[in-house]
């Protein structure tokens, strides 16, 4: 039912074609902050009257007279967003609203209220929930440009590499190729369960989203801070950041690249990031006229190297990034790829390399990728863990449909914990307290750390939308818990500093895998010679069954029939269907 009303939502703000696409995922942008105005920050809700939100004196006027409904939001919505969000985000507020046609202006107004709508049983969606439903359909209908290397982060993933590398208050989070803000809203969620009341009972949704059904996991305001060339997605990041419930979401227009940012940078207007997550733009070329000083020296105009170059930069000593790049990145031998890993491995000190499935993705690209987790300064001189990834809880197809008991990525965190010695995963239900994961380790499960693997238990939960005919039913997968069991195939080992340096820096986790080998088939033979025969009995006797059944539709035909269906001796007299 949502991605019906989300495409009727587009349809209504003329969104067929790519420009128009994002012209319409602009407009929703802004019409979603006007609704969150008075269903989601009461703090704003009340206009200058007193009486109504903006958004209800639009709707009520428009439902009279569409054109005095328009002629009131093109007047004072530019002004109530500007007023309510004091961003430089606002500024095309104006073009954008005035361009819903006068015809469309209710249809576009009940749709949004209709996202809004809350089921009748079941959990309610957030705000930020809807609306990151209409930046998916958005980019997977054309708003964002694959052939340019943009391809956001998939949020179960985005949640993944936030746990990787723990944020803490007061860390500032950058990410320098925002996007539509996955990997920030991801690092809010870990730093909002600083905050999470113990009265909050809690429940864990397959792809990692956490939410609470008794008290408030509290919004507030944390240095999340994110840069994207795109102002269409630039907007739509800061708004979904919004509509999260962090006060003050910093995402800036810019070219990180640039010489622009590189100056600010090197004057300090720009802080180093204490953490920094990032899946930069990979597949193309940029050209090098449009670069900075700094990076116009290195040898290459391959987009996830320079990226890659200027988040090491931009990371302060001592700090965390957890990079999510093609594998082409950590393997080819160009001068400026090599050069790259060299300089990760000797003057940082990589902890992880955790091996993604080829279809993470689709249906945009199918790319084998990887992530990357590291700390800024030092030297790599530990064994880095490996952790090879098979199944995201995801179809590995376009359609990419749930599959949420399929997941490695459960025993991926838990697993990464326990190698590096860490606290208790983030979000994993059972394992909230420090207490709790050291039971789980050395009390419940002490093979964890050998053969043991953390599977989620699933449980589905049905939620109702609408009434009469209007009502629908959507199944969303929680788990309940988390279980242990056999490993049945390696999925993590170690790879020395000496042994990646002698592979000319290979970054690819499966490069140092073990080699098994796989068991010999024991085949028994007197079991398969009684299969064959009952086979074959089984066979016969649907032959003679079939003949049977012919001979008396067609009498006239029986010799024939006998003949085509039923096995003969030497004498020419057909078999009984129980030889053997």
């Amino acid at each position: 039912m949502e991605l019906r009303l989300v495409e009727r939502l587009f349809t209504e703000l003329r969104g067929s074609g790519r420009r128009e696409m994002r012209n319409a995922l602009t407009t929703a942008s802004y019409l979603f902050l006007l609704k969150f105005l008075e269903s989601g920050a009461p703090e704003h809700a009340a206009d200058a009257t007193g009486a109504l939100s903006l958004w209800s004196l639009v709707a009520s006027r428009a439902k009279l007279r569409a054109e005095d409904g328009l002629a009131l939001l093109q007047k004072e919505g530019a002004h109530c967003l500007a007023r309510a969000y004091s961003n430089p985000h606002m500024d095309g507020a104006q073009n954008a609203l005035s361009s819903i046609p006068v015809h469309d202006l209710v249809p576009v107004l009940e749709t949004v209220d209709a996202l809004w709508e809350q089921p009748r049983t079941g959990r309610k969606k957030t705000p930020a929930e809807i609306f990151e439903g209409v930046i998916v359909y958005a980019e997977r209908s054309g708003a964002t440009s694959p052939s340019l290397g943009q391809f956001f982060t998939p949020m179960h993933l985005a949640r993944v590499m936030a746990d990787l590398v723990r944020p803490t208050p007061p860390d500032r989070v950058v990410d320098l190729s925002a996007g539509a803000g996955h990997l920030l809203l991801a690092a809010y969620g870990i730093l909002q369960r600083q905050t999470a009341p113990d009265s909050a009972r809690l429940h864990f949704r397959a792809d990692g989203l956490v939410y609470s059904s008794r008290g408030k996991i509290a919004g507030g305001s944390f240095p999340l801070i994110g840069y994207e060339i795109d102002p269409t997605m630039a907007l739509a990041g800061w708004t979904l950041l919004r509509l999260s419930g962090l006060d003050s979401p910093e995402i800036e227009c810019c070219d990180v690249l640039g010489s622009d940012f590189e100056q600010r940078f090197a004057r300090g207007e720009i802080p180093k990031a204490d953490i920094v997550l990032a899946n930069p733009p990979f597949g193309n070329l940029v050209n090098r006229k449009y670069l900075g000083e700094q990076l116009q020296k290195i040898d290459t105009e391959l987009t996830e190297v320079l990226f890659f170059e200027r988040l090491l930069d931009v990371l302060r000593d001592g700090g965390r990034a957890a990079v999510l790049v093609p594998d082409g990145l950590l393997r080819n031998k160009t001068r400026a790829a090599l050069s790259l890993r060299e300089r990760l491995m000797c003057t940082n000190q990589v902890r992880a390399i955790v091996s993604l499935p080829s279809g993470v993705f689709l249906p945009y690209t199918n790319t084998k990728t990887s992530l990357i987790i590291f700390s800024r300064g030092g030297r790599t001189s530990s064994p880095v863990w490996c952790y090879r990834v098979s199944r995201d809880g995801f179809a590995l197809t376009a359609r990419r449909t749930e599959q949420a008991s399929d997941s490695d990525l459960w025993d991926l965190r838990a697993q990464y914990a326990l190698a590096l010695d860490l606290p208790a995963p983030i979000w994993v239900p059972g394992l909230l307290s420090a207490e709790d994961w050291r039971r789980f380790r050395e009390e419940l499960h002490p093979e964890l750390a050998s053969s043991g693997y953390v599977a989620p238990l699933i449980e589905e939960q049905i939620e109702t939308r609408g009434f009469g005919k209007r009502a629908r039913s959507e199944r969303t997968a929680n788990v309940s818990a988390v279980e242990v069991r056999e490993r049945s195939r390696p999925t993590r080992w170690y790879a020395s500093p000496d042994e990646i340096a002698s592979h000319a820096y290979n970054l690819c986790a499966e490069t140092y895998a073990p080699h098994v080998e796989p068991e010999e088939e024991r085949i028994d033979v007197a079991q398969l010679a009684r299969e064959i025969r009952e086979i074959e009995k089984q066979r016969r006797e649907a032959e003679a069954s079939l003949a049977a059944m012919l001979s008396q539709l067609y009498p006239d035909l029986r010799e024939a029939i006998e003949a085509a269906y039923l096995p003969r001796g030497e004498d020419g007299a057909p078999l009984g269907t129980n030889d053997h």
